[in-house]
């Protein structure tokens, strides 16, 4: 086998006359080189072989969702809280949780303000707690050794309003960020990302402060979203990866009452957490993601 990058090899073997024919003839018939149609069927072979069953991932995340559930508490956690899980959809070779260690800043939350982070690994997983000033929990992250990783976050809040800017944020540049980090660790694409909200029951989201708190609030305590595939390509920019999560912030905010995300327009698409900015540096968000990588 070759590593990542490198050039590529030929692989010889031996086959019957008969088979021989056969393929010729195939390929003839589809207008393929010999060669580049064996090798499609090896490609499309290994996908198959390496694919993960989508019923046992559904079946991880709901298993995941109920005992999240019965551990946020007011005491784990203050208010709305947001349950992102990134599921590899094809099977990699286990992840190195001491080089996730190593990476940590990359799996910490993207915030401006100072943050504390507490890693430790637990079985088969690295954990991340961020707490705030306040010493309060601001977020977990697990990444497990079978490349999926589930996110946890609390949702910023102030009587019983849910700022929407913020929690747009957590969702599209958390899984921007983390899923690149999960590339670089060797977790191969495409990813599911799936997204729950606990808590939110008795919230509202808000909009800019010129428009406020949007429709009667979430009547429900806990949901979950539409599920989203990304591929590799969506991890350029926040911009694509914003576009393919727009109807899972959508789904939210509709939840919540209003007509759907108003930080999405036909022109800019998404208008970004607090400003524009990003649109000429998005860099900046991911902090020392660059310099920890080893």
């Amino acid at each position: 086998m070759t590593e990542k990058n490198s050039r590529s090899e030929v692989m010889q073997f031996r086959i019957d006359p008969a088979t021989l024919a056969q393929l010729n003839e195939m390929a003839r018939l589809r207008c393929q080189a010999p060669g580049a149609m064996v090798r499609s069927w090896v490609m499309d072979r290994l996908a198959q072989e390496y694919r993960v069953d989508a019923s046992k991932l559904v079946a991880w995340r709901e298993q995941r969702l109920r005992e999240i559930e019965a551990t946020v508490t007011d005491d784990f956690f203050h208010g709305p809280v947001l349950v992102i899980h990134v599921l590899p959809l094809l099977s990699s070779e286990p992840v190195s949780l001491a080089r996730a260690q190593d990476l940590r800043n990359g799996l910490a939350p993207h915030s401006r303000r100072l943050l504390r982070t507490i890693g430790h690994q637990q079985g088969n997983a690295f954990e991340l707690t961020t707490l705030n000033g306040s010493k309060e929990r601001e977020s977990v992250v697990k990444l497990f050794a079978n490349g999926r990783l589930e996110i946890l976050h609390s949702l910023l809040h102030r009587d019983q309003v849910i700022i929407g800017s913020s929690m747009e944020d957590d969702i599209i540049m958390s899984v921007l960020i983390r899923s690149r980090l999960m590339v670089d660790l060797g977790v191969r694409m495409p990813l599911l990302v799936a997204t729950a909200l606990m808590k939110a029951k008795g919230y509202r989201l808000s909009a800019p402060p010129v428009i406020g708190p949007i429709g009667k609030g979430f009547q429900i305590d806990t949901f979950t979203t539409l599920d989203t595939y990304i591929q590799e390509n969506a991890l350029s920019s926040p911009g694509d990866l914003a576009l393919l999560m727009q109807p899972v912030v959508d789904e939210i905010w509709q939840k919540g009452g209003g007509r759907g995300s108003p930080f999405f327009n036909s022109r800019d698409g998404w208008i970004g957490p607090f400003d524009t900015g990003w649109k000429e540096d998005w860099s900046r968000w991911d902090f020392d993601l660059v310099q920890t990588r080893v």
